[in-house]
């Protein structure tokens, strides 16, 4: 893989170089002439082979046009990043950080690279239920509409997919997992819960959802759709919207069509039309009489089939239904069973061309499932009164129907469930014929559905992931294992922060010039990735440190004055708040995301530990035994938007297997060592 590293000759930059050589890779350097010192960061790679060093300026755009020609891999570490010099003088830091990052986008554009670096979700089996059925993930397209909760006014709606997410996963999923639950997600995907006694909605991780001793899962609170009274049934004529959708369901479960065609003896010779005209006397009267040389007729048979018992509790509510809707019927008994009968071409047709032929092929009419949940009841009493079984459960060897079925069920705020079940080529329920192999049966329920905490287990798990972006709502319905969730996603430079850490979405808030030269060159990005499918990865860090990192940096400056046993300098009160990471953990997690890393997405790179700024100080004065004290320095005036707190959280990234290498602990210690034995650091 050829890899260019702008901003080579930088701490991080040199870290990442020495690091992709070691590891075989090709790296095409490129920085502004430097002094030797910044140069020496490189020195043990640059007479490698697998190394080419070129200097020019990330501003101009003559020096970058042609850069990015033959390059898999862009990791653009080109940025100024002192604070203190952007507050003093902000031009250099805009011209750097956003016209740098703007002239090698438009290289990238130019050449198109695999990737371009610019420094929350389900196991496999999940699958998601769109307006066209379950589908699993990688059978999903941008674009589709999948049935998402409005937290606001508890209400299904359908949503676009905005953006397919499908990772690869090596570590823990939290596992909940009871008589009515079954979820397997990563420990930051985002939970969706209903507060019982408040009958609201509130959203947080599965990690922390897995140490409540209870949790309850919303439920919809309906669907809004069309609310017509009457409906034009094509071939059919004007009926009313109730009547038509409970006999729709009743046919889903237990009608069936039958067209019949016989050959018989024509009396008359005639074909119908001639018949009507010429076989009758002066009255008008039907008159039998052979005047044509057609020896046979064929008769057409439109018959309906509704296979209910006289006995059921239902059957009564059918005979009424018929009776409202115009429909001619009559009593049959047989051997195969007892029916209502139905003689009728143009509801044979409605039916055969809205509700599918053949068992297998059933659905509910695409166009009904538009309507509002008042009228949704009526499709779901029909199938539940003609194919439930003791009205708990919905049986159908049809996959669209059992997806419809559901689809309906979480319309008219039901939880849901399906079972599969292989029988012999026939089976009886109540006293039913069902036919079918393979037949599925769904649970609907109006009961809460919980989760307890002795229902929750962490597994380890290594696969894909996968999460959807969905529009406004942040969720949608998921099924694992024949159970149903309404469950979130995890699609997501900022200010400071007090409490809690940054995600990957927190508002970009800059506390100064850098940082925000820094958040204007990730919107460019952002938007090349968007206009011109630039394959763009975003990483944001935190302090790092380790050797080599510039001697005007903050451990550098104390370590300096530490071994000197000088006073060392603190702004304000020592009390400001950061994460720590080591460069080498930096690195390794940018070479982890050309790997793995999705396109388009944003990734912080962080630690797991934040100090207090004294408590650095105080580890390496422990550490060079040094007997410097503290000064503490009034930074109102020289750093004007200093920012108390800063803390991001990794756990995207971690969930793509990655972690660090290197405790504070450990780090710091191996840092001052090489301060300590390279001196030369420190001076010109």
């Amino acid at each position: 893989m050829k890899i260019l590293v702008t901003g080579v000759y930088g701490f991080i930059g040199s870290n990442f170089a020495r690091m992709a050589i070691e590891l075989g890779h090709q790296v095409v350097g490129f920085s502004r002439n430097s002094n030797s010192k910044n140069k020496q960061r490189i020195s043990s790679i640059v007479e490698n082979p697998n190394f080419t060093m070129i200097q020019g300026d990330m501003a101009n755009p003559n020096d970058t046009s042609e850069i990015c020609e033959g390059i898999d891999v862009i990791v653009n570490f080109a940025a100024k990043s002192f604070v203190d010099h952007s507050i003093r003088d902000p031009k250099p830091f805009i011209d750097s950080n956003i016209v740098g990052t703007f002239n090698l986008l438009e290289s990238a554009r130019r050449y198109n690279p695999k990737r371009y670096i610019q420094v929350s979700c389900y196991d496999q089996i999940s699958r998601t239920l769109t307006t066209k059925g379950l589908k699993e993930y990688n059978e999903l397209k941008k674009g589709d509409l999948v049935l998402s909760l409005n937290p606001k006014t508890g209400k299904i709606e359908e949503k676009e997919i905005e953006k397919i997410i499908i990772q690869d996963y090596d570590g823990d999923m939290i596992y909940f997992k009871s008589d009515r639950v079954n979820m397997m997600v990563t420990p930051n995907h985002r939970m969706f819960l209903k507060n019982k006694y408040l009958n609201s909605i509130f959203v947080e991780e599965a990690k922390k959802t897995s140490t409540r001793s209870i949790a309850y899962f919303p439920k919809s609170q309906g669907w809004i759709g069309t609310d017509d009274e009457f409906t034009y049934a094509e071939g059919v004529g004007k009926v009313k919207t109730k009547d038509l959708f409970y006999l729709v369901g009743i046919f889903l479960g237990d009608e069936f069509t039958a067209y019949q065609e016989k050959q018989i003896i024509n009396k008359s010779g005639l074909n119908r039309k001639d018949f009507l005209k010429e076989n009758r006397d002066s009255k008008g009267k039907f008159v039998s009489k052979k005047n044509g040389d057609i020896k046979y007729a064929t008769c057409k048979s439109y018959r309906i089939f509704i296979d209910i018992p006289e006995n059921d509790s239902c059957r009564k509510r059918v005979e009424e239904t018929l009776d409202d809707l115009g429909i001619k019927w009559s009593k049959e008994k047989n051997k195969s069973g007892e029916h209502i009968y139905i003689t009728s071409k143009s509801w044979m047709d409605f039916f055969d061309r809205e509700c599918g032929k053949g068992f297998l092929n059933k659905q509910i009419p695409p166009w009904m499932k538009q309507y509002n949940s008042n009228y949704l009841q009526y499709i779901y009493e029909g199938m539940m009164d003609s194919d439930g079984h003791k009205r708990i459960s919905y049986s159908t060897s049809s996959e669209k129907l059992r997806d419809d079925f559901c689809e309906i069920c979480i319309k008219i705020g039901k939880h849901v469930r399906i079972t599969k079940r292989e029988t012999d080529d026939f089976t009886f329920i109540e006293g039913r014929q069902i036919q079918g192999k393979i037949s599925y049966l769904v649970y609907p329920t109006n009961k809460n559905k919980s989760i307890r905490k002795e229902n929750t287990q962490t597994k380890s798990y290594k696969g894909k992931v996968w999460c959807l972006k969905v529009k406004d709502n942040a969720n949608f319905v998921v099924e694992r294992n024949g159970y149903y969730e309404i469950c979130g996603n995890t699609d997501e430079v900022y200010g400071p922060i007090m409490e809690g850490v940054h995600t990957e979405n927190s508002p970009l808030n800059p506390g100064n010039p850098y940082s925000a030269s820094k958040a204007a060159a990730d919107m460019l990005c952002l938007s090349y990735a968007n206009t011109y499918n630039i394959p763009l990865i975003i990483t944001r860090t935190e302090n790092n440190y380790g050797k080599f990192q510039h001697p005007q940096k903050a451990i550098p400056v104390w370590t300096r004055k530490a071994l000197a046993n000088e006073p060392i300098p603190l702004y304000g009160d020592g009390k400001h708040i950061r994460q720590w990471l080591h460069v080498q953990d930096h690195c390794h997690a940018i070479l982890y995301l050309i790997e793995r890393g999705t396109p388009g997405e944003i990734y912080h790179v962080a630690g797991n530990e934040e100090y207090e700024n004294i408590e650095i100080v105080n580890k390496i004065i422990k550490l060079t035994n040094s007997k410097s004290e503290i000064e503490f320095i009034n930074d109102s005036k020289i750093r004007p938007g200093h920012d108390r707190r800063y803390a991001v959280s990794s756990e995207k990234l971690r969930m793509l297997g990655w972690d660090t290498r290197h405790s504070l602990k450990s780090g710091l210690k191996q840092t001052v060592d090489w301060f300590k034995l390279n001196e030369w650091w420190w001076f010109k």
